[in-house]
C-alpha cells in the first residue's frame, strides 16, 4: 500500500513541482543542476514536476533506485518548460486556501510557453503567493495587472 503525502494545498491532489535550485544558491556554486532531484522525493503520482535536464539521461538510475528505497515518485517530468522570458512576482492575497483561486485561464500552456506558474504556494496560509509570468515583457505586464485584479493583492 502506498504512503501517499497529503500536500494539503489542492483539492485535485495533483501539483506541478518546479524546482529552482539555480536560483537558490551562491553565485559560484558548481553542479546544483544534480540536487534538483531531491524534489523529485516529495511528488506523488499523478504530480507533475520540472527537473534540469541534465539529469535526463540519469532518469534510468533515478528511477530505480527511488523504487528500490520505496521513495514513490512522480514520472511526469518536464525537462525544459522553454520559456524564453518569464519573471516572478510575490504578492499578498486576501486568500488563504488555493481552492479558492481559480487561474485556469491564465495557467501556463506547454504549448504557447506563456501565462501564471504559482511557483511557491506554502505561504498561502499566510496570504502570500510567488507566481512566475511566462512570456513577452508586455504579456507578463498584463498577467500582473489580470492576478491584481482578481486576487485583489499588494505587490512586494
Amino acid at each position: 500500500m502506498l504512503a501517499s503525502i497529503d500536500h494539503g494545498f489542492l483539492s485535485s491532489g495533483k501539483y506541478i513541482f518546479n524546482h529552482g535550485i539555480m536560483h537558490s544558491t551562491a553565485t559560484g556554486v558548481v553542479d546544483n543542476e544534480y540536487n534538483s532531484e531531491q524534489a523529485l522525493g516529495i511528488t506523488e503520482f499523478g504530480d507533475q514536476i520540472q527537473l534540469h535536464p541534465v539529469l535526463k539521461p540519469h532518469w534510468n538510475a533515478i528511477t530505480p533506485h527511488y523504487k528500490r528505497i520505496g521513495l514513490f515518485h512522480s514520472s511526469k517530468v518536464f525537462w525544459e518548460l522553454d520559456i524564453p522570458e518569464w519573471t516572478t512576482i510575490t504578492i499578498s492575497t486576501q486568500y488563504k486556501n488555493l481552492d479558492d483561486i481559480d487561474i485556469q485561464d491564465i495557467e501556463f500552456n506547454h504549448q504557447t510557453s506563456e501565462g501564471a506558474i504559482i511557483v511557491n504556494w506554502g505561504s498561502i496560509n499566510y496570504g502570500k503567493l510567488t507566481i512566475m509570468l511566462a512570456d513577452s515583457k508586455d504579456y507578463q505586464e498584463a498577467l500582473d495587472s489580470e492576478l491584481q485584479a482578481r486576487l485583489q493583492i499588494f505587490q512586494y
